[in-house]
């Protein structure tokens, strides 16, 4: 009980401390040689492991931001890595705080997920090979509220190579994800005007997404450039919504096409949005 683990990347030497109120963990089949050592199909010297932590703590590497989850499990027999009430939320949790910190248009992100899963994980491959490789990553009943105050001075830094695809290719590990799915997520976004100083709110709800060949590996782009997502929600309340996006993972500029439609969407709802 009361685990505190500190994790040293070893390329960028950047640590994490984690803290977990409870871990129970089960090691089968250990063997500590040369052979084991060489042995990628085992994780820390056990050809099986089962692990279970509750309570988990930790803070951004700059401590803007703690993350926390109330249970992770994961199972090297069904390769299932599961978290389960994770969050996500500013240090400072009051917006004139946050601000008052920040002096710049930073946007201010709280997130909750009831729950994250991997399908057919492969937690050896990340272990030996920094390699990220699961069939489905399935994200259920995220509720995301970001907030940007244009009152405050704007952020001088490029926008180029920002796009998800882009960042994706940008990422330290290799990435293999065969596919993604959304579940029942709502997203708010406020936004607080330079002029007015009033605040407008966006809201998405019942928001479904799927994707498909989430990757940055060069010989899988090869056989399939496209990552492709089919996203369906109801927009300011009433108003549905759907959009496919078709990211061009071999395009050096950062390529993308979109195509989507809203529906029965009225004036008086775009008056909550205006500002």
């Amino acid at each position: 009980d009361g685990v505190e683990l500190l994790y040293s990347h070893a390329d960028t030497a950047e640590s994490i401390k984690l803290q977990f109120d409870k871990c129970v963990a089960l090691f089968e089949d250990i063997k500590i040689d040369s052979v084991a050592a060489a042995d990628t199909g085992r994780i820390v010297f056990a050809n099986a492991i089962d692990m279970q932590f509750r309570g988990l703590q930790f803070r951004s590497p700059d401590s803007t931001y703690n993350l926390s989850a109330d249970l992770i499990n994961y199972s090297s027999r069904n390769k299932v890595f599961e978290v389960t009430d994770f969050k996500v939320a500013p240090t400072l949790a009051d917006t004139a705080a946050f601000y008052a910190a920040a002096q710049q248009q930073h946007s201010m992100y709280l997130m909750q997920f009831d729950k994250v899963r991997f399908t057919n994980l492969h937690l050896d491959r990340f272990f030996h090979r920094n390699i990220l490789f699961a069939d489905t990553l399935y994200i259920d009943g995220p509720d995301i509220n970001i907030f940007k105050d244009r009152t405050y001075p704007p952020l001088v830094e490029s926008k180029v190579g920002y796009f998800p695809h882009q960042r994706l290719l940008q990422a330290s590990s290799t990435i293999m994800l065969k596919g993604m799915v959304v579940r029942n997520a709502h997203i708010s976004y406020a936004e607080r005007g330079e002029k007015t100083g009033q605040t407008g709110t966006l809201n998405f709800s019942n928001l479904n997404i799927r994707a498909g060949n989430i990757t940055n590996d060069s010989n899988l782009i090869k056989k399939n450039p496209y990552c492709l997502v089919d996203a369906h929600a109801t927009m300011l309340g009433s108003s549905p919504v759907n959009v496919q996006f078709r990211f061009y993972l071999n395009s050096t500029d950062g390529r993308f096409d979109a195509t989507g439609q809203v529906q029965r969407i009225t004036a008086a709802q775009l008056n909550k949005i205006s500002i």
